[in-house]
Parts: C-alpha cells; structure tokens; sequence
C-alpha cells in the first residue's frame, strides 16, 4: 500500500513539474506576442510581406562546387505570408555557381500548391490539404506568425531553462518529427533564434538553427528583424538583409496571382479573360482559344470554331451539333457584352477547326471577313452568311479602336491566312502560323516550316506585337521568340 502511495505521489509531483514548465513556457510565448504588439492585434492582421536579400553559401548543404572550400551566391526573396493558415506566397532568386539563376514562385491559394519558373517559364499546380506542412514551414520564417502557431500548439510546450540572457521553451508542432527549441531575449522579450536537428542529406544528423537579429520598429509590427541567418551544423548557409515589411499591402496580393505571361498555364477551360481593354480571349473552349474585340456599337468574334471529326471513326455522325462550340463561343461573347451584335466574324483561314463553325452565326446577322481566296469556299458552306473579302489589308475602326486584318499570303500551312493587329495595344493574334505553349516545348518541333516563315514575315512587315496569342495556344509569345526562330533558322 505504502509503495503505491509513494508511487502516486512521485506522478503527482511530475505531473505538477510538467504543469509548472508548460506554465513557464507559455509566459515566454505570450510575453514575447506582446513585445511584438499583442496576440490580438497580430491576429487582426491579413497579410505581412517581406522583401530581403543576403548570400547563400551552398557548400553548407553540399550544393557547392568542392566539398571542402566554399561557394556563395547572389539570394534574394519574398516571403507573403497570409493569416488565413491557407494562403502563401514565397518567391526566390538564387544564383548557382555555374552561372545560372533558380528563379521562382510559390504560390499557396486555398485549393493549389503552384510553383512558377521564371526561367524555363513554366508552371506546375497541384491540389493541397490544409494544414499544409509546407505552406507552413515557410510562414515559420517570420517570428509574429511563428508565434501565433506555437500559441496554438501550447499544449506541447516545455519550458527548458535558462542560460546566456536567453529562456529556452520547446514545441512540437504537427509537421516535425523531432521538437523545435526557441530562444527568447530576456531584456526585449523577442525570438532570437529556434533551431532543431534533421538527418540532413549527405551531412548525417545535422542541427539547422534561425537567427532573427537586429530588431527595428515598425509601425504596425512593433518590432521587425532586419536580419536573419541560417546555419547547418554550425556553417553559414544563408544570410539575408531586410529590405521592406508591409502589413496587409497589395504587393503581397499581386504576389498571388500569376504574371500576364505564365497565367495562361492555370486559367480554367472556359475562361473569358480581357487582355486589354475591349479585347478578350475565351480559354481552352474545348481547346481552342478564340479571341472577340469590342468596338463602339459592335464586337467582332475571331475564329469560328469547330471539332475536327477523325473519319476513323464510325459513324462520324457521332461528333453531334457541328455549331456546338461556336454556339459556346457566341454565348460567352454575349455574357461579357451582352447588349451589341456580333457584327462580323473572322476565321484566320478555312481549315474546319477555325471556320466549321460559321454557320452558327447566321441567326447573328454577322458578316464574315475574309481573303478573296476562300469566298467561294464560304458562300457554299454558309450561303445565308453575308461574306465580305479584301485583298492584303482590311482596317475596321470606329474612331476609338482600330483592328487590322492582315492577309500573310501563301504560306507553308494555307494559300491565304489572316493575322489580326491591335495597332494601340501592339497585340497581334493568328491561327497556325505560330505556336508557344511554354519555354520547355519552344519552338515546337514539329512546326518548323510554318514557325520560320511567320517570323520572317513579321521582320519584313516591320511589325514588333508585344504579345503574339494564338487559337491553339494557352501563353503568348513575344518578339524574343521570333529572333529565337530566327536565330534557329541561320
């Protein structure tokens, strides 16, 4: 009995020491959201942003060029975090020391993990659940927002001592094996440093610590590092100089969203997106993309598409309404400005998938622009559509905006071939003559004839379009891909 007492009391009494701990832990965590404005008002917060950028030593992870002598290169970042626990953006510019640059972005919204390369230009999403470990891994990164997660985890919290003007707590938080050990400034109350071991690559068990040094005001934070250092086993693997802290800014919510050129990756199919004012494009519309330009009293749809049966198959019946995916394109156009007529219509050339669809347009009263080459093409196909043809150019302006219709003449894909030139926004749209779909798969190689002579014939038109969209491509071009086509050619 006596033994079973003893046996009790001894639980007791840890159980008491535990208490005392997490009590001690938990002071230093709320004194140190105080010395940083206060719990509340941390919370109340949308979004803080901060720019920096410092030296990466990529000997200290094994990244360098010889493992025993050291490498740096040129850091800078941005790090937007959102207190929504769902929302983060991180982007990075990190040299290597070959002589190339690993520049990206990624994006946490609250259904995707999207991560942008600004060097290849191209993008890669997938789905995220929320808590996500990596999403907060790199919120962990500033001290107000790191705090507001311990708080919430403060049933694991210990208290460990202290020692050299610091106080010491311990946490687990729900994304690490091992706990995260933070060090608090006795005299300021602020974080100065958290560290933790990992089996580090190449290195064995390895402790990775965070500096946060050099604490300045700040008028919404109170107090913001300026500095901030990481170590791997004792080495230097970073250093970073604060450059801005912003508070609920818009840079940290342009952050979220794509640039105009990489956007095109994530656009949902069916998408009506205004590229300028006026000017629109419909994304993936049963893969095609379609463009419809707004003039004064009228709109003028680009493209009259339609699928491409395969006679493969049997019956080619099968395919359906042959209209449908025009009948599509003239719903969206109707939905974004629904109170003018769709007055004409330009297919860039005859093939079925940019001109099958015509006949959808003739409870539209629309008139069909076109090179001399396809009227009669036209007339038999839709003989109650109005055709109207022009040779070399054809200008439609009502005094606000001007389009130009620009025949490229014989090529290697048709005998005649609309390009369309927004002269005031230097955007140019075309079907078949050009395609770009990503850095990675640029120039395609199985359009090497057609690619060549579009580049060629911009030069000789001594035409320069800021953007070059096509019907079959999800990005733009620019004028660096058609000296890239050039440059292939010699």
């Amino acid at each position: 009995m006596k033994k079973i007492l003893i046996i009790g009391g001894l639980i007791m009494i840890l159980f008491s020491m535990a208490k005392a701990q997490n009590a001690d832990a938990l002071r230093v965590v709320n004194s140190a959201l105080q010395a940083l404005g206060g719990e509340e008002n941390l919370k109340s917060f949308v979004s803080i942003y901060v720019k920096a950028k410092g030296i990466e030593h990529r000997s200290a992870d094994t990244q360098g060029y010889k493992p025993d002598s050291e490498t740096t290169t040129q850091h800078e970042e941005i790090l937007a975090v959102f207190n929504d626990g769902k929302r983060l953006v991180y982007e990075y510019k990190t040299g290597r020391h070959d002589g190339t640059t690993r520049w990206r972005r990624v994006i946490f919204n609250e259904t995707q993990r999207i991560v942008a390369d600004f060097t290849t230009k191209s993008v890669f999403p997938a789905p995220v659940r929320f808590p996500s470990v990596d999403r907060n891994q790199d919120a962990r990164r500033i001290p107000h927002t790191f705090l507001l997660e311990i708080l919430a985890n403060s049933a694991t919290l210990q208290y460990l001592g202290a020692k050299d003007n610091q106080e010491i707590i311990s946490v687990q938080v729900p994304s690490a094996k091992a706990p995260i050990r933070l060090y608090f400034d006795k005299n300021t109350n602020h974080l100065s440093k958290y560290e933790y071991t990992v089996d580090f690559p190449a290195l064995g068990e390895t402790t990775a610590e965070y500096f946060f040094e050099n604490y300045q005001p700040h008028p919404k934070l109170k107090w913001f590092p300026t500095k901030q250092t990481i170590k791997l086993g004792g080495k230097i693997w970073r250093t970073m100089d604060v450059e801005q802290v912003l508070v609920d800014s818009n840079e940290a919510k342009t952050l979220l969203e794509l640039p105009p050129e990489l956007e095109g990756f994530l656009i949902p199919n069916g998408t009506v997106k205004e590229i300028a004012k006026g000017v629109y494009l419909v994304y993936g519309l049963s893969g095609f993309q379609p463009m419809f330009i707004e003039f004064k009293d009228f709109v003028m749809a680009i493209e009259a598409p339609a699928a491409h049966p395969s006679l493969e198959e049997t019956p080619v019946e099968s395919i359906g309404n042959v209209n449908a995916i025009s009948e599509e394109f003239i719903a969206k156009i109707k939905q974004t400005i629904p109170n003018k007529p769709i007055k004409y219509v330009v297919p860039t050339h005859y093939h079925s998938d940019h001109a099958g669809g015509i006949r959808a347009f003739i409870p539209e009263n629309s008139i069909l622009l076109s090179t001399s080459g396809n009227k009669k093409f036209y007339e038999n196909f839709a003989p109650n559509l109005k055709v109207e043809t022009f040779t070399n150019k054809r200008i439609i302006s009502d005094g606000e905006r001007t389009v130009e219709l620009i025949d490229v003449g014989a090529n290697p894909h048709t005998a005649e071939n609309i390009v369309v030139y927004l002269p005031q926004e230097k955007y140019l749209f075309q079907g078949d003559l050009f395609y770009f779909n990503g850095e990675a798969t640029f120039p395609p190689k199985d359009r090497l004839t057609v690619m060549p002579f579009f580049a060629e014939w911009i030069k000789k038109n001594k035409l320069s379009p800021t953007r070059i969209y096509g019907f079959h491509s999800t990005l733009y071009g620019t004028m660096e891909h058609i000296e890239k086509i050039l440059e292939m050619k010699k």
